[in-house]
């Protein structure tokens, strides 16, 4: 097969003028499960309600549905972005998962990015059904504005899903055409996390269809071939992982600063150090990022230092753990405390939460709080996160409390880092029954530094 680079006027091409049918309402059959869960939607994408239901059973397929339905999310609320040829990307969201006798029925509905500005005067909404029944998946649409199938009903997958499989099957096109497709499975890895990618071969002629499947996932690469004036060649999109998952997973993941920048913090006694996110390593539980940096302050003592942000999809944590200080040998950085949850959803001032941690091999429990959160008042998409981290009984510390604040923000990390130095915070007699002077004091006996915004 000949393949050649997309020029800008194909790509108009692609995105406006191939599936010229409207978007139509889609419904289909399903077969088979014991029990199932069924939500529905609000208008943010959350889902109301839950109630779980039993339905007799007329099939063998259970195990089958059971292994198809790990490929889905487990509720509604969850949003995938994609990205693809030539500035291509459209979102979606899974509004409504709903069940009968049969089984099981998946809802989604998006909207394609406009490139144009709004000349094209398309509809740019988007509509999928997945329906599983009789140990197979199957799609159906019948939208052209996405750069997606081009058949309105396909099976994406067939259960058992192992590599090597092989199927055959009949798809239907968006003009009401029945097609055979040969169908194959390749077991994939991308960050040690495993996955599926199935390939659709059309009998006759040369197109093909290419999709990647994970758990909780669904779909996360597609490709496809695309002619146009007697040339062909590869088009697809695949899913941004940083704006796609549940709402507080992609909170979570908004406040991280800007892959690869060197980031500035300065503090008390000259402090300095640099920064920079340098990695990402998706597992099968949510995400890691690796922070490479080095000390430059004015003690003068060289150092680097390695720092990771363990994202837990379903715990919504994040938990910071050093893993190199060259400077100290330390397992931390400033801080006192190592391998604890720094953040934790929901991202919304009040939410508290508890763990242990050792210190000096002695076992403590921190007691962590979003304080605050406060929306920039000259960017209303920024927004920042106050969290108190504090061990009572002590010893060293005034009032016997240990006490930690860290501020972060989206799109920028942490900007702010303080923590409460031992020792006496200089007040005695009545000056500790002034709680706005013990406030100052405890702010003046802390270590310190911020992010600066002008490097």
């Amino acid at each position: 097969m000949k393949r050649k680079v997309i020029y800008a006027a194909a790509i108009l091409i692609i995105v406006f003028f191939f599936g010229c049918d409207s978007k139509n309402d889609v419904e289909g059959t399903i077969t088979s499960l014991t029990e199932v869960t069924t939500t529905k939607s609000t208008t943010s994408g959350h889902a109301s309600s839950q109630t779980t239901t039993a339905v007799q059973t007329t099939s063998d397929y259970r195990q089958e549905n059971r292994e198809l339905l790990s490929f889905l999310p487990v509720k509604t609320g969850y949003t995938w972005k994609y990205e693809g040829t030539t500035g291509y990307g459209h979102k979606m969201s899974l509004d409504e998962i709903s069940a009968n006798r049969q089984g099981m029925r998946y809802v989604l509905n998006g909207i394609v990015d406009d490139m144009s500005d709004g000349e094209s005067g398309r509809d740019l909404g988007i509509s999928f059904v997945y329906e599983i029944s009789g140990g197979e998946l199957v799609q159906y649409t019948n939208t052209g504005a996405q750069m997606d199938s081009v058949y309105k009903k396909i099976t994406l997958l067939k259960a058992p899903v192992y590599d090597g499989m092989t199927w055959t099957q009949e798809a239907v096109t968006k003009n009401d055409t029945n097609v055979t497709l040969e169908c194959s499975v390749k077991e994939i890895y991308i960050d040690q996390v495993s996955g599926y990618e199935v390939t659709y071969k059309q009998v006759e002629g040369n197109y093909y269809e290419s999709r990647q499947f994970f758990s909780d996932k669904g779909i996360t690469s597609f490709k496809r071939l695309f002619v146009a004036g007697g040339e062909e060649f590869e088009i697809g999109f695949d899913i941004n992982e940083m704006m796609s998952g549940f709402r507080d997973e992609v909170w979570l993941k908004s406040i991280l600063p800007p892959f690869g920048t060197q980031l500035w913090y300065y503090g008390i006694a000259e402090y300095a150090h640099s920064v920079a996110w340098t990695d990402t390593i998706t597992t099968s539980e949510g995400m890691l990022f690796v922070f490479s940096g080095e000390f430059a302050d004015g003690s003068g003592i060289p150092g680097e230092f390695t720092v990771e942000y363990i994202f837990d999809r379903n715990n919504g944590t994040v938990l910071e753990s050093v893993k190199e200080n060259t400077r100290s040998g330390d397992k931390h950085i400033n801080s006192l405390l190592h391998d604890f949850v720094i953040l934790k959803t929901p991202l919304t001032a009040g939410n508290n939460w508890t763990q242990n941690v050792m210190i000096d091999s002695n076992e403590y429990e921190l007691h962590a709080v979003i304080t605050s959160v406060y929306i920039d008042s000259d960017d209303h998409s920024k927004i920042s996160y106050r969290i108190r981290y504090t061990i009572e009984g002590m010893p060293g510390y005034f009032n016997d409390t240990f006490i930690q604040e860290r501020v972060f923000k989206t799109g920028a990390g942490m900007v702010s880092f303080s923590e409460l130095m031992e020792g006496g915070i200089g007040l005695s007699g009545k000056e500790l029954e002034d709680d706005h002077l013990v406030e100052q004091a405890m702010i003046n006996h802390m270590f310190g530094y911020g992010l600066s915004f002008n490097n």
